[in-house]
Parts: C-alpha cells; structure tokens; sequence
C-alpha cells in the first residue's frame, strides 16, 4: 500500500466515473480500477533482483530516429524515480554526443505526480506546450 496513493485515490476515481457517465455518456454497473493488477497485472519477471531499467531501449530508439526528442518530468521530492537517478541515467546513455540535445528535463516541486501540486501543474503545462511546439520546429 502506498500513501501517496490512497491521497488522491478518491479524486481520481470520482473524476473519471464522472467523465465517462457524464462527458462520454458510458453507463456500465463495472467498478473503475486506478492502478490495479485486475487491469493489467504487472510484470517485473525481467528484472528480477536488479533495478527497472528502460536505458537500453532509448539507446536503441534513438538509434532508430535520431529526431526523436525526450521530455522527463522529475519531481524533486519523487522516492519511485528519484531525480538525480534519471539524470544519471541519461547522462549515460550509450548514444552520440550529438543526441543529449534530444533530452529535455525540467524540475517540479513534489514527487512523483507532481501534476497534484497546483503550481507545479501549471508549470508542467507551460513546458510541455513549449517542448511540443519547440520539438514539431514550430517557431
């Protein structure tokens, strides 16, 4: 069980009952799941006594499309994927020098949904519109 999630549990799952009864007019007697291994169970079989990694695969995406641009939203007070760790992790990457300009990291205060924080939502959309609009080369 983990704390920061029975916060907003509530929130989250009146919000989308809502949405989906209300907006999109969907009436099902179905209980909505958030994050539930009756969804989709997770498996970590992989990566069994070592880290969660996904550096091998950007590796190779970039290799694939060089213009394939990155934003990574940390959190600074995120325990799950702590800020320093992604940094570290990108920086090495096993990639062309030329590619680290295809990474945009921007900071947040709180954790690892730090789109709860009001402020920190605020910032995260103004960024993620500039990063959109900077990476289709619109001026």
């Amino acid at each position: 069980d983990d704390p920061s999630y029975s916060k907003i549990y509530g929130a989250y799952a009146s919000t989308m009952n809502h949405y989906v009864r209300q907006g999109l007019k969907y009436e099902s007697d179905l209980q909505y799941d958030i994050l539930s291994g009756n969804v989709r169970p997770w498996n970590y079989d992989q990566f069994t006594n070592r880290y969660v990694s996904v550096s091998n695969d950007v590796e190779s995406a970039l290799r694939k499309n060089e213009h394939l641009q990155f934003f990574v939203a940390c959190g600074y007070h995120d325990l799950a994927t702590p800020h320093l760790a992604i940094r570290h992790s990108i920086d090495h990457l096993q990639i062309h020098p030329s590619l680290r300009k295809n990474f945009r990291t921007e900071f947040y205060d709180g954790g690892h949904m730090m789109y709860t924080n009001l402020p920190s939502l605020k910032k995260l959309q103004l960024d993620l519109a500039k990063f959109f609009k900077e990476s289709d080369g619109v001026e």
